[in-house]
């Protein structure tokens, strides 16, 4: 599953550029690092961190999006199964508790509060 999760990340980060580059050829894009776009290649780049790494990588997730939820982040690491679901869930909790309280007014952190589930994935 590891090799297949690896899969995975690239091409999500080459549909990502993809994205990228159509909305920049089309003038409806930000152009930089500014892009709401780079959010899909981080996500995707969750696919395949070490886990030791994930922390990090979940504390700089947060204080850019801070409304992503402990929900949506467990659904996406659902699809790897080298991690334990309550070890995932732990980390998550830690970055959720030991984030910052204040709150983004970024334009790009509202994506994640459009998202919501009908169902428990639990």
């Amino acid at each position: 599953m590891e090799a297949e999760c690896h899969v995975l990340a690239k091409k999500i980060t080459e549909e990502a550029n993809q994205l990228r580059s159509l909305f920049d050829e089309t003038g409806f894009g930000a152009k930089g690092a500014d892009s709401p776009i780079k959010i899909i290649s981080t996500l995707g780049n969750l696919l395949t961190c070490d886990f030791e790494m994930l922390v990090l990588d979940l504390h700089t997730l947060f204080a850019s999006y801070p409304s992503i939820s402990e929900d949506q982040l467990m659904r996406l690491f659902y699809i790897r199964n080298d991690i334990k679901a309550n070890e995932v869930k732990e980390k998550i909790q830690d970055a959720i508790r030991s984030r910052k309280s204040t709150v983004s007014h970024d334009k790009q952190d509202s994506i994640f509060k459009e998202i919501v589930f009908s169902d428990r994935l639990w």
